[in-house]
């Protein structure tokens, strides 16, 4: 059960800090993501939205900066990174989501059909995910 302080209205709403959720919850979100933006009871997401979401927006000028961020293989999203090559054996261009900086990582293919959600909460100390995390999305897509 959630510290009830931690549901108290912040002082500050930011999108990237103070969400809770369970794994439960992030992998129905993954299947809704999977599913071009439909939940079982209709859609959630309009298709177009997801297409911004999943899809690199990075311009020219821009991406020089984002490289020291994301390195030179992942673009940007609407709020979520974006390979722009495979980063793992069996992983595909296209593969978006984040690695929060709490030890959280959420990434889904929507080409190989499968996405992934791991909640550690052991902080990553950088803007790539730690070896665990490496370690874990290499096995997801080994399946």
């Amino acid at each position: 059960m959630a510290d009830p302080s931690l549901l108290e209205r912040p002082a500050f709403r930011s999108a990237a800090t103070g969400l809770l959720s369970t794994a439960a919850d992030l992998a129905r979100f993954i299947e809704l993501l999977l599913d071009g933006g439909a939940g079982p009871s209709g859609r959630v997401l309009p298709a177009t939205a997801l297409q911004h979401l999943s899809q690199d927006r990075l311009s020219d000028a821009a991406r020089p900066m984002a490289v020291a961020d994301l390195g030179p293989t992942l673009g940007w999203g609407h709020g979520v990174a974006v390979d722009l090559e495979p980063q793992f054996p069996g992983s595909h261009v296209g593969r978006f989501g984040w690695h929060g900086g709490t030890g959280t990582s959420l990434w889904v293919d929507p080409t190989a059909g499968i996405g992934a959600v791991i909640l550690t909460q052991h902080g990553m100390g950088g803007t790539t995910g730690a070896d665990y995390v490496e370690s874990f999305f290499s096995a997801v897509h080994a399946r």
